[in-house]
């Protein structure tokens, strides 16, 4: 009855914001900005069947051991706690949530998308640890608060906090989902939230240009664009950029591992219209067969100042580079960016993709 009660606002709210989702998901990218919207009963329809089924599959679970008992004990159960919380499995669960605290440390530490995913994984540990313990922590939260009662509190509350206490399984069977609930929803949530905000912090602090000079049906930028761009008076610099595809092989643990990701070409005078917040080394080494990688990148991958790496270009090529930068922004920029004249020959039309051009604010 519940169940179908709540249906009715539930799948009334969905179909009236399925709209503004759909811009959210378009937004993002994650849909195609061309997709219609279909409107239909058959969301409401499977909505209606895996309720049902949930409810009822659900009802027979709790009723399973319940039904199969003899009249006179289940109605002793119903008025007393079956058995106490066990010890194991409090320690179990607690030693769990200890182990969560420790994992969502993890992002504090490596400021990449791999350590803002352990943020999930430590929610879903803390939430398997919450279920263990939670009949446990339950019940010592009601004992706290009981002691800590005055004398004159009110029938209600002593009644409500009794409950809490002496049927600490029962309760713990309800909040321990909703808690579970909360945490996934916040980690895998806010996970995403988190690095799309640092990205774009990334990106924004880290573009010194104010302009973007582009000429996409030419495929590129013709010879001379950017000689006549610097000599424009008000331009403080001007360098081409551009990106491609690599993939980068490389060793982990003793195994040969690649992986792709998308690289900024830049060139050694980027530093006018670029900061990507450069630790070690320079992007004005950026020349021949080199390329400049993000800390973590340099960290996990062994990849520091002098090293060669191993890239395969978006054409299929094998190179060989020498790292000459380390950088910290890689969240906005991406782990590797390419010398120019490392990436010439292994792009679509060889041109520059575009100009970045930095002004004195005067025009």
């Amino acid at each position: 009855v519940v169940a179908a009660i709540a249906l009715v606002p539930g799948v009334a709210v969905g179909y009236l914001l399925a709209g503004r989702f759909r811009e959210l998901l378009a937004d993002r990218d994650v849909l195609p900005s061309e997709l219609p919207l279909t409107v239909g009963p058959l969301p409401a329809l499977a909505t209606l069947l895996l309720v049902a089924a949930a409810v009822q599959l659900s009802a027979r679970c709790a009723a399973w051991r319940t039904s199969r008992m003899p009249a006179t004990e289940a109605v002793a159960e119903s008025r007393s706690e079956p058995r106490t919380p066990s010890r194991a499995r409090t320690t179990a669960g607690l030693l769990l949530i200890l182990g969560a605290c420790a994992l969502s440390v993890v992002p504090l530490l490596s400021r990449t998308v791999l350590g803002a995913s352990v943020t999930s994984v430590a929610g879903i540990v803390a939430a398997i640890g919450l279920a263990m313990s939670g009949p446990a922590l339950v019940k010592s939260a009601g004992e706290a608060v009981v002691r800590r009662l005055r004398p004159g509190v009110a029938a209600p509350t002593w009644l409500a906090l009794s409950n809490v206490r002496a049927y600490a399984l029962r309760l713990s069977g309800v909040v321990s989902p909703l808690a579970m609930g909360v945490v996934f929803v916040l980690t895998y949530t806010l996970t995403q939230t988190t690095v799309l905000a640092a990205t774009s912090d990334d990106t924004r602090t880290g573009t010194l240009a104010q302009y973007e000079l582009t000429a996409p049906a030419l495929g590129g930028l013709p010879d001379g664009t950017l000689s006549a761009v610097r000599d424009v008076p008000g331009v403080r610099a001007a360098a081409p950029a551009g990106t491609t595809t690599v993939v980068w092989e490389y060793d982990e643990l003793g195994e040969p591992t690649a992986e792709s990701a998308s690289a900024m070409i830049l060139g050694p005078d980027a530093r006018g219209v670029v900061d990507l917040g450069v630790t070690d080394g320079g992007l004005d080494r950026l020349t021949g067969a080199t390329v400049a990688v993000s800390s973590e990148a340099a960290r996990t991958r062994d990849a520091g100042i002098g090293k060669r790496v191993r890239l395969v270009l978006g054409d299929g090529a094998r190179v060989d580079a020498r790292v000459v930068a380390v950088y910290d922004r890689g969240l906005g920029f991406g782990p590797v960016v390419l010398s120019r004249e490392l990436a010439a020959g292994h792009t679509t039309t060889g041109l520059d993709q575009r100009a970045l051009v930095r002004t004195d604010g005067t025009r």
